[in-house]
This record gives C-alpha cells, structure tokens and sequence, in this order.
C-alpha cells in the first residue's frame, strides 16, 4: 500500500503528508512520528500481534508476509519509499513485515493518529481518500497477477521493480531487492521457473542480467505492461 509521506525538515525525523495535502496537515501529523531504523532480516511487526503503529518507508525495501497452514511462506507484495505499512484489520496486523534491506521509516501511533482524526476531520477524509484510491491499485495489480502465466507475471514484477525510481542505479540498471526465492514466493512459482524464465527474458534480449540483483529492460515491446498507476489527485 503507497499513501506518499516525505520529509519535512521541521521535526527531528518526523514527516508529512505528500504534497497534495497541505502543509498544515503535514506539521500536525509530524507532532506524533518519529523516525527509527530497521536491520535487514527484522521485522516491524508480525501477523496476529497488537497494531500499535504504522509505518512510512523512506528509505529500504520491506516485505509482507504470510506463513501458510502448509508450512509455506507467500509474501504479498513488496512496500518502498513512499509506502505506508500495517493497518490493522480489525486491531491486529493481518500481515508479517520484514525488512529485506536497511530500512528507515516513520512510525505513527495508531492511538495518537486516530484523535488527530477526531479533531481534524478533513485530515481523515483525506487520509481515507487516498488509502482508497491504493486498495483499487492493489485489485488492479492482483487481479492481473491472476490472469497472468509465469512469464507474463516475471515481466509484470519486473515493470513494478522497473517504476521504482528509488531502485534505479546511476548506469541505469535496476536493483531486485529480494532474491529468487522471494520472487518465486511472491509470484506463486518454483524458484526453477522463475530462474528458467528469468535466463529466457535474457537470452531473448527482453532484458539484461547483471550479476543476480540487477537488470536492464532492453526490449519494452516484448510483452511488457507498465503496472497500473495511482490516479493523480
């Protein structure tokens, strides 16, 4: 889920709303954030457990996860700079978070947050709007994943990977921040197809592979489909 916070200088690794919300609501909402690092491997929080906080990421990569009755693990889906993680449902975190990089967010007390609300109800409304307008993103990205077969949703992860400007490097390439594992886990696919199709994609010069954790697409009219975009506010 992507509801853009950013940095607003005033308040000790504090943040505000994006810019389509007004500053006013930026400063009331950095009164109650602070700002905390998180370790490659941690999580933020674990399925099942108390909401206490939720989380804005400004710099790392987190995964959502879910561990099976069978002993399987799925992550769903993958929160980066600008993403906002954990809301409760109903009080408790549904989902597992992990960080899968070094990892600096800002945390909201849900309680703190909550009266905000009660005070400023156009804060609320807002706030709701945009969480919307993420949820019908969410349908869209999953209902593709759906009708997608292995290929077409290797190609899908990777335009999702392709329109993070945070996971662009200076020479152009784009960072994979999880392994192939984690893709496999991701996509509903044997880490075998995902290796398989990743190897075909590059030898058909749809991309190129450097080393294991980046890639280049070379051919974007091979069957690549850009993800669907948040609608503009």
């Amino acid at each position: 889920m992507g509801l853009s916070f950013v940095d607003n200088g005033n308040h000790g690794g504090s943040s505000m709303l994006h810019d389509d919300l007004s500053v006013e609501i930026g400063r009331k909402v950095a009164r109650i954030s602070t700002r905390c690092q998180f370790e490659p491997g941690a999580f933020l929080f674990r399925a099942g457990t108390p909401a206490q906080e939720i989380y804005t990421i400004h710099e790392g990569v987190a995964q959502s996860l879910l561990h099976l009755a069978d002993g399987r693990r799925a992550i769903v889906n993958f929160a980066f700079p600008g993403d906002i993680i954990g809301f409760p449902v109903p009080g408790c975190h549904t989902v597992s978070s992990q960080a899968i990089t070094r990892l600096t967010v800002t945390g909201l007390p849900i309680e703190a947050l909550e009266a905000l609300f009660r005070r400023h109800p156009t804060i609320q409304w807002r706030f709701l709007g945009k969480l919307t307008d993420e949820l019908r993103l969410a349908q869209r990205r999953a209902l593709a994943l759906t009708r997608y077969d292995a290929r077409q949703k290797i190609v899908f992860f990777l335009a999702c990977l392709d329109s993070q400007s945070s996971l662009h490097e200076s020479d152009g390439l784009v960072r994979i921040p999880t392994d192939r594992i984690g893709i496999a886990d991701h996509l509903g696919l044997t880490i075998e197809t995902v290796c398989r199709l990743l190897q075909r994609l590059h030898r058909n010069n749809v991309i190129t592979l450097e080393g294991y954790h980046r890639f280049r697409i070379t051919d974007r009219a091979v069957g690549f489909e850009r993800p669907p975009r948040r609608r503009p506010p």
